[in-house]
């Protein structure tokens, strides 16, 4: 695989019994189960759904328990040779990004507003012309890439170009982002890659995953 999938699926007008395949993990379903809220579960699922379809466009395949979780809560291919994941939800959007290199991607609504947080979002030193939300989605990214999440701060990094940035402006990874419907994007790579950005309801998620040929 040399290339970059990274796959969004909207589950906004759907119940978690629609949503729900049996291909999905035994993980990814114990994390279903443990969110607190309906609106949570669905984010999830929505998740699941958008692992399996970028597994059939990175692979060609789909099958269950292909990934799990280390200690830091980052997901990990069982199978080192199928290359690495990221997952995340938000606002009934789930995403997946498969890429040959260390990855991490993230969505985040657009109505989220961020506005008391620009000191702690932006480079201290050089603060971003980017706004706000792009610019804390595409860190996220960087940080669910490295597993360290939210403990590292933002104002730390440099997003600059398309280049992720240390404070002593050590080239760190490589991001992209954008806007698809209700949310906004970012994938972040170790190295470049060509990355795919693929946007989909749940119920074309769902055909997609069906019309797979499944191993027996």
């Amino acid at each position: 695989m040399g290339k970059a999938y990274l796959v969004l699926v909207d589950g906004q007008r759907a119940t978690l019994n629609e949503l729900m395949h049996p291909l999905f993990g035994d993980e990814r379903l114990a994390r279903i189960q443990r969110h607190q809220t309906p609106h949570m579960r669905i984010d999830s699922a929505c998740a699941a759904l958008a692992c399996l379809v970028a597994q059939k466009m990175a692979f060609g395949r789909i099958q269950r328990n292909l990934y799990y979780y280390g200690k830091n809560g980052k997901p990990y291919f069982a199978d080192e040779n199928s290359g690495w994941l990221s997952l995340t939800h938000a606002a009934a959007v789930g995403a997946c990004l498969i890429a040959p290199v260390m990855c991490g991607c993230d969505v985040e609504d657009l109505k989220r507003d961020l506005s008391r947080m620009e000191e702690k979002v932006r480079f201290r030193q050089q603060p971003e012309a980017e706004n706000t939300l792009a610019i804390w989605c595409v860190k996220e990214s960087y940080v669910k890439l490295t597993g360290e999440g939210l403990k590292r701060p933002f104002s730390g990094l440099q997003f600059s170009g398309r280049a992720i940035l240390d404070e002593t402006g050590k080239h760190l990874a490589w991001a992209n982002t954008g806007k698809i419907g209700r949310v906004q994007w970012a994938a972040a790579l170790e190295r470049e890659a060509n990355l795919s950005v693929i946007c989909m309801s749940a119920e074309e998620a769902l055909n997609e995953i069906n019309s797979c040929v499944l191993p027996g």
